[in-house]
């Protein structure tokens, strides 16, 4: 049982850096092109038409891999009007419902985006340079997979922790 919760923790570590380097990958190509793209319009009063469409791309990409950085970390937008006024035991009992409705969401949303994709890979659309759209696309059902998984982990721990007696706040 131990090798396997190594090999777990090994896999997560792998995806956590995967994550972090794609993040820093993806900054930096956006700062490098729009340099590049600044350059070529103020000296040569030309440009490459893909970087734009490229550099909206990245953002949305960026996005997606931060909300999917913020659930990693448990550090996303949360809303907390009713646990001051609940006991312990019960604002752990209400986190494990937000886990597993956010949870059901996120794999739901990464349902439907999988299907989109795949109507999309039907599709002749290029969204820029000879790329096409669904592989714009693909970061949706992948990210909102990812989320629902770690929400549903973030459940299983919390109920665990409390079948156990204590907290995992």
């Amino acid at each position: 049982m131990a090798d396997q919760t190594r090999k777990a923790g090994r896999i997560l570590q792998f995806i956590h850096k995967a994550e972090d380097w794609l993040l820093i990958l993806f900054t930096s190509s956006i700062v490098i092109f729009s340099a590049l793209q600044i350059l070529l319009r103020n000296l040569f009063d030309a440009g490459i038409t893909w970087i734009s469409p490229l550099l909206g791309v990245l953002v949305f990409w960026i996005g997606m891999l931060g909300a999917l950085v913020a659930t990693r970390d448990n550090a996303h937008i949360k809303i907390n009007v009713l646990s001051v006024y609940m006991t312990e035991k019960l604002q752990d009992i209400s986190q494990i419902v937000v886990y597993l409705f956010s949870a059901g969401v996120c794999l739901t949303l990464a349902y439907y985006a999988l299907e989109f994709l795949k109507l999309e890979m039907q599709s002749a659309a290029k969204a820029f340079a000879d790329v096409p759209v669904w592989v714009v696309e693909i970061i949706l059902p992948a990210t909102f997979a990812l989320m629902g998984l770690r929400f549903l982990v973030y459940a299983i721990a919390q109920a665990a922790s409390l079948v156990k007696g204590g907290t995992a706040g």
